[in-house]
Order: C-alpha cells, then sequence, then structure tokens
C-alpha cells in the first residue's frame, strides 16, 4: 500500500503544467512561423485551427493523438494525465514551447497534455527531431510549439459530452488590441468499468476522476510601426481527482486529490526593422501545488496533506539578422527556479538556474530548377544543479519541384528533473544529464498536386539514461541505469482531391535496452512498436463528416519483455460530423463526435482502463 500511494503521489507529480500565451503580427512578420528551425530539415507535422475544429478536439492530446510517432499514455478520466511520447520518448524528453517560452513542469519536466484547452490554441507544431541547439534541455527527441490565438471577434463555446462532461468559454475582444477570454471545464469522467467481484463482473462507475478547471486570459497589445509590445496575465485554477488503478475486485485511491493554482504573467518586445528583428520575452510563474489523500493513513493518522511551491523566471534576448543570403540567428536566455515544499530531500528550497547562449546560421543556395540549405547551430548550457553541455546540430537541405529530402545530425541533453534529483525517497543528486546522438532524415516526395508523400526514417542513442530502480522492497530511487537504443520510420500519405481529404499515416518504433545488463534488448515500457492512424474527411453542402481510425501494437508495461506484462493491441474508430450555419447573421458552428464507435475496452496505462463509446456536442456562436 505504501508502494501503491508512493507511485501515485510520484505520477501527480510528474505531470503537472504551466500555461502561457502568444501572438502574431502579420503586418510586422515578428513571429517566425518556421519557429527558427526550416521547416525542410526536420520531420514536422502541422495543426491548425480549422485541423482542432474538425476533430472536435477539446485538450491538446486529442488534438496531436492522431499525428505520425505520437502516442498517448492515458491514465483516463478528465482528471487523469496524458502524458506523450514522441517516437518512442518519455514525456520529459519533449519540450513544450508554448507562445516562444518553454512550459515543461519545474519539478517533473513533463507536461499535462489533458490541462490545455484548444479554445485558445491558434496552431501546434510538431518537430520530431531533438533540437537542443535551439532549446536546450527536454529537447531530446523533439518539440510540441503551441501558439494561442487573439480573438478577433467575439465567441461563445459550450461542449456537452457523455459521463456529465460540461465546458463553456467565452472571448470577448474588448478593442483592436485588448482581449479578454474565460474557460470553465467540468468533467465527472464517471464512465462504466468492470471489476471482477468473486469471480463474477460487476459493472461500476469509475470514481474520483473529475476535473473542474477555470482559466482566465487578459491580453493587450501595443503596436507602433516597428515595434510590438505584447502583456498577457494568465490564471488557471484546477481541481482534480486524482484516480487509482482498477485492481480485481476494487478501486484504488479513491479520496485522493490534487489542486493547482497558477499564476502566469508575461510581457513580450519586438522590433523589426527590414531584414533586422530583436525579439525580448520575460515570462513570470507561480505555482501552487497541494496533493491531500485523507484516506491513506499509513505514514500519518490524518492522511497525505501535501504542499508544493514554485516559482519561475524566464528571460530571453534574440537577434536575428539576414545578410547576403545568410541567416544569422543570436539568442541568450536565463531560466531561474525556486522551489519549495514537502517531501524534499534534506532540502527547505530548491534553486535552480539554467542559463544558455546560441547561434546558428542557415544558408540557402537557389539554382535554376532546385535549392540547397545548409544549417549549423551550437548552444552552451550552463546548469547550477548538474554538469553544464554543449548541443550542436548540423543540417543538409534538397528541394526540387517533386522532391525534397535532409539530414539532420545533433546531440541533444536533458537536464535530470528536481524530482530525480531531490525528492524524498526517490531522488538522486548525482544524477547526470541524458543524452541522444540523433541522425534524421526527412524525404517528400509531391507525386502530383492532389497526393504527397513523407517518410521519415531516424537513429539515435541514448547515454545516462534515466531509470527507477528498487533500492529496497519499498522505496526506489533514479539512476543513470542504462543506455538506449532509439530508432523507427514515419510515414504519410496525403491526398487531397475537390472535397475529399484523406491521410494515411504509418509509424514504426523500436526503443530498445543496449547495455550488457539482464534488460539488454528488450523493449523499454509503453512504447508501442506500431501506430496507424488514417483520416478521411468528406465536405458538402449539408454536412461535413470525418471517420478517424486509429490502430497500436502491443506494448509491455514492465521492462524485460515478460509476457504476462504486455497491453493488448487496440484499433479506435470514431466518427464526427460538423455543420456551419448563418444564425442572425452570425456563424454557428455544430460538432457531433461518436468516439470509440465499436465501444471497444482498451488501455493505455496497465490497470486504468478507457472509456467505452461516448458522445461530445460542441456549439461555437461567433458574433461578427
Amino acid at each position: 500500500m505504501l508502494l501503491s500511494s508512493f507511485f501515485i503521489l510520484m505520477s501527480v507529480l510528474f505531470a503537472q503544467k504551466q500555461d502561457t500565451l502568444f501572438y502574431q503580427i502579420d503586418s510586422l512578420h515578428i513571429i517566425d512561423k518556421k519557429q527558427e528551425i526550416n521547416s525542410i530539415m526536420f520531420s514536422k507535422n502541422y495543426i491548425n485551427k480549422l485541423d482542432i475544429l474538425n476533430t472536435n478536439s477539446v485538450d491538446l492530446a486529442d488534438a496531436i493523438s492522431r499525428k505520425s510517432g505520437i502516442s498517448i499514455r492515458d491514465y483516463g478520466g478528465a482528471g487523469g494525465m496524458k502524458m506523450v511520447s514522441l517516437r518512442a520518448s518519455t514525456a520529459n524528453q519533449i519540450a513544450y514551447i508554448y507562445d516562444g517560452f518553454k512550459i515543461n513542469d519545474k519539478s517533473s519536466g513533463v507536461f499535462n497534455t489533458a490541462l490545455i484547452n484548444t479554445n485558445n490554441i491558434d496552431n501546434i507544431e510538431l518537430q520530431s527531431i531533438g533540437t537542443s541547439s535551439f532549446y536546450g534541455s527536454n529537447s531530446l527527441f523533439g518539440n510540441i510549439i503551441f501558439n494561442s490565438s487573439i480573438p478577433q471577434n467575439k465567441n461563445i463555446t459550450f461542449n456537452i459530452g457523455s459521463f456529465n462532461n460540461y465546458n463553456a468559454s467565452i472571448a470577448y475582444p474588448i478593442n483592436k488590441s485588448t482581449s479578454l477570454s474565460i474557460d470553465l471545464r467540468n468533467n465527472q469522467a464517471n464512465y462504466p468499468i468492470s471489476l471482477n467481484i468473486n469471480n463474477s463482473e460487476v459493472i461500476r462507475r469509475r470514481e474520483n476522476s473529475q476535473l473542474n478547471n477555470l482559466n482566465i486570459n487578459f491580453t493587450k497589445l501595443f503596436i507602433n510601426e516597428n515595434i510590438a509590445q505584447k502583456f498577457r496575465y494568465f490564471f488557471n485554477y484546477t481541481e482534480q481527482g486524482v484516480a487509482g488503478a482498477v485492481v480485481q475486485d476494487r478501486l484504488e485511491n479513491t479520496a485522493a486529490n490534487l489542486t493547482n493554482n497558477n499564476h502566469f504573467i508575461y510581457y513580450n518586445l519586438d522590433y523589426q526593422k527590414n531584414d533586422f528583428i530583436i525579439n525580448n520575452g520575460v515570462f513570470y510563474n507561480y505555482s501552487e501545488l497541494n496533493y491531500k489523500d485523507s484516506l491513506n493513513k499509513i505514514i500519518n493518522s490524518n492522511g497525505i496533506d501535501n504542499k508544493y511551491f514554485t516559482n519561475n523566471l524566464q528571460l530571453f534576448s534574440e537577434v536575428k539578422y539576414k545578410y547576403n543570403n545568410i541567416n544569422y540567428n543570436f539568442r541568450i536566455d536565463n531560466d531561474f527556479i525556486l522551489l519549495n515544499g514537502d517531501n524534499l530531500l534534506n532540502e527547505n528550497n530548491i534553486i535552480g538556474n539554467l542559463f544558455g547562449v546560441a547561434a546558428n546560421l542557415n544558408r540557402e543556395i537557389a539554382l535554376k530548377n532546385n535549392k540547397f540549405n545548409f544549417l549549423i547551430g551550437l548552444r552552451y548550457d550552463a546548469i547550477n544543479y548538474t554538469t553544464n553541455n554543449i548541443s550542436p546540430i548540423l543540417s543538409l537541405a534538397y528541394l526540387s519541384k517533386k522532391y525534397h529530402s535532409a539530414i539532420s545530425i545533433s546531440r541533444n541533453f536533458r537536464a535530470p528533473s528536481f524530482n530525480e534529483m531531490y525528492y524524498l525517497n526517490f531522488g538522486n543528486k548525482n544524477l547526470l544529464p541524458e543524452i541522444s546522438n540523433i541522425i534524421n532524415f526527412n524525404n517528400k516526395i509531391i507525386i502530383n498536386k492532389y497526393i504527397k508523400f513523407n517518410f521519415n526514417p531516424y537513429y539515435s542513442i541514448i547515454d545516462n539514461y534515466i531509470m527507477s530502480i528498487p533500492i529496497s522492497p519499498v522505496i526506489w530511487s533514479a539512476t543513470n541505469f542504462e543506455k538506449v537504443n532509439n530508432y523507427g520510420i514515419e510515414t504519410n500519405l496525403d491526398i487531397n482531391y475537390n472535397k475529399i481529404q484523406y491521410n494515411l499515416n504509418y509509424t514504426y518504433q523500436k526503443a530498445v535496452f543496449i547495455e550488457n545488463t539482464i534488460l539488454k534488448n528488450t523493449d523499454l515500457p509503453y512504447i508501442p512498436n506500431e501506430i496507424i492512424n488514417s483520416t478521411i474527411y468528406f465536405e458538402n453542402k449539408f454536412i461535413n463528416t470525418n471517420l478517424l481510425l486509429s490502430y497500436n501494437s502491443f506494448r509491455y508495461f514492465n521492462q524485460g519483455r515478460d509476457p504476462n506484462s504486455i497491453i493488448e493491441p487496440f484499433l479506435l474508430i470514431d466518427i464526427i460530423f460538423n455543420k456551419h450555419i448563418k444564425l442572425f447573421k452570425n456563424n454557428l458552428k455544430m460538432i457531433f463526435s461518436i468516439k470509440n464507435v465499436l465501444n471497444n475496452n482498451y488501455y493505455l496505462v496497465h490497470n486504468f482502463p478507457m472509456p467505452g463509446i461516448n458522445f461530445l456536442l460542441t456549439l461555437n456562436y461567433e458574433l461578427k
């Protein structure tokens, strides 16, 4: 019981979040939509606002779940965490960039994508290649970059779904440069699950997986010819149940709950004149996290009541300049973190400081019918709680009318998280950063104006891989345990003909331990070897239809290829209908989705069943 409670608390602490917001000023072209990386040189997926609407995605995890190389570790229920894996990575081996600021949780290094509402997201970009040379720590396998939108018109959104799921959002542009938005979410997620009681199947409702969430955004823009300034305040308050595992005849962890209170403030100052751009930004986050479990009285007769406080200050300055067809980019940034709270390893306050300096240049050579592109970059990171790191990248690309090809070689790193170093009965102060050396190929064939095909193989070696290993019957510790080999291929077929859009993507991925231990050549847990996603979208004047299919092969939930630790493969089918009409001269969008049409029983995490067939209706009314 003590070990189970420890893992529940650790999983909560390893999955908390931050949010920031961003903007685009088309007249100034201040935001580089390539996100500092030439789009041809890296395996990328781009998701716009229309894509999000057409899939009726409520949170960030839903919006990206069907893209190449993505798998989700979903604990089920509204309050359940949704951890993203990109090319067989762990959740803390990805950098999450929201409006230009890295928002990985400062304690765990991960990010719970279930808590980002898509109502305020304008676009999402997935970069499936390590880019520590640009973003520093955590960008071991790539980045998830998402940018917020500023509403141009007043609009109201309602979501009504199965299992007592209710969401409401209002966006109100006060004037052309000022906006306010409010989001409310209430989801009980009490879907039916099966228990085995006295050798008989008993159907009960999922307990303690509810989510109550309030977001308030205020944005102010100041635009003057070559200068754009932006101020944003973001408030997030979340109360959620922390549902435990479903084990044979019982539901675990029925009283645990989590409260999170976040304040975010950031300011951007951007200047552009011709090909010269200066970007400056400051970001501050204050977070309070309170985990309670009144029924867990093993350590304290009053149960568990742990509090954690985080202060995070980020500063950056970036200069971009183009001269003689060479793009130069120089960046300096500093990330200061102060963490205090319960269950820290002999520390009252933990202070982290990450200082980075980066430079890169990008040269394009244009010939008669094709182009060559060359990129080289280097970043140095000084970190006060672990070793310093140097992250280089080299990329070459060839572009013609019908064929694009690129190769990238990079060295990337992830600094150990504070939980891995300082959490009581788990932390290890001697941890080294994880290091990945990656070679990536990106190939795109434009067959004709209707059909495009991508295939992107990759290969990487990870040194100092951090794992949890048992050091006693009830205590586990973070350790630089293994070297890992990670390789695979992503393929993607796009067909866009008339009013029919079809997409098919297939991912083969493998992540195995390669050092001479008992785990040699065995798979990392929770990594499906094969992922297939298919989407077909029909447009007509009566109603638009989107048919989604998703297949995941089996995966292990423990190390060592134990046949008793297999999570079975599954196939999901979703159908989504949407209709846009005029109502009182304004736009009304109606979207209705049927998810898990086959009502399959499936798991993404061992002992955490996912919902069966469920429904979601979205109504969005935009006032001109």
